[in-house]
């Protein structure tokens, strides 16, 4: 664990004081990522406390400190047992969240027999979406083939969010999700060496098929070519980024493999930026799984 500054111990103070008092948390306390972080930590055993901070500050800064891995997953689970957050906030929260953290929350759940997960995920996902310019309140009936959700997607009708929303949504086929990967690659080049920014999305919206292919070590080997070629012509800090953006199943294969193959530029990279809460996901994946890298993550 980063050890503080003394201005730092004094803003954990701080925070500690707003609450007891209930008044407004400093806004340089709430953006130190390690002022938060310690006072998460301080006050594990203490959910009471831990929420009464929670409700002096609006649910977009919990989505905040989730995405960053200060206030985890884990623990908003373990908050909502201890003290029935209410389902409004909850949802608002997740909304706040990228697919897989979603995902891992309401598999948690589920886990726990938590009573209304899947009523609070659903509410925070399916809303009504405004899909060129027309509200659009069944998804499954519009988006009646894969192809016509690439298409609205690479066009940028709707987002990559919404898109990776929706393909959770339908189930479809083996057949279908391969005849989308074949076709991203042939008609996108979506695993071709990035050279443009416009690249960029194509080779996410394949990446987000393998939430739901399994058997796809082939194309994770391919990926992760993509991947190599991208840290050799541009920068390690840009590529984490995006590789902090993949889904949970490709950033854990690609992240593995750097560490068992002692990548020395990604793994010091990764020693040094995870300490100071960036690549949050990335970061969520290495604590989980207890991946070989030289920092405390608790």
């Amino acid at each position: 664990m980063v050890e503080l500054s003394l201005t730092q111990r004094q803003h954990v103070l701080d925070v500690v004081a707003s609450i007891v008092n209930k008044r407004p948390i400093p806004e340089a306390c709430l953006d130190d990522v390690h002022v938060m972080h310690r006072f998460f930590f301080l006050s594990q055993d203490l959910p009471d406390v831990a929420v009464d901070l929670l409700r002096l500050v609006p649910t977009s800064r919990w989505s905040q400190w989730t995405q960053h891995d200060i206030l985890t997953e884990e623990r908003m689970l373990s908050l909502h047992i201890a003290v029935q957050l209410s389902d409004y906030d909850l949802v608002d929260w997740l909304r706040g969240l990228n697919f897989g953290e979603v995902q891992f929350f309401h598999q948690q759940g589920t886990d726990q027999l938590v009573r209304g997960i899947d009523q609070m995920v659903f509410k925070s996902r399916y809303n009504p979406q405004l899909i060129d310019g027309v509200y659009i309140k069944e998804i499954p009936k519009y988006f009646d083939s894969l192809s016509k959700l690439l298409a609205h997607v690479l066009d940028g009708r709707i987002t990559y969010k919404q898109y990776r929303n929706v393909l959770a949504q339908i189930p479809w086929t083996h057949d279908a999700l391969i005849t989308a990967v074949s076709d991203l690659m042939d008609r996108h080049q979506a695993l071709g060496i990035i050279t443009s920014s416009a690249q960029v999305l194509p080779f996410r919206v394949l990446c987000a098929l393998f939430d739901f292919l399994e058997d796809n070590h082939s194309y994770m080997l391919r990926i992760a070519t993509v991947v190599d070629q991208l840290i050799q012509s541009s920068t390690i800090r840009k590529t984490m980024a995006l590789v902090n953006l993949m889904p949970y199943p490709v950033l854990r294969f690609l992240i593995g493999r750097y560490i068992d193959q002692s990548h020395a530029g990604v793994c010091t990279h990764l020693n040094d930026a995870l300490p100071n809460f960036e690549y949050g996901a990335i970061r969520k994946i290495v604590r989980r799984d207890g991946l070989a890298l030289n920092y405390s993550y608790d």
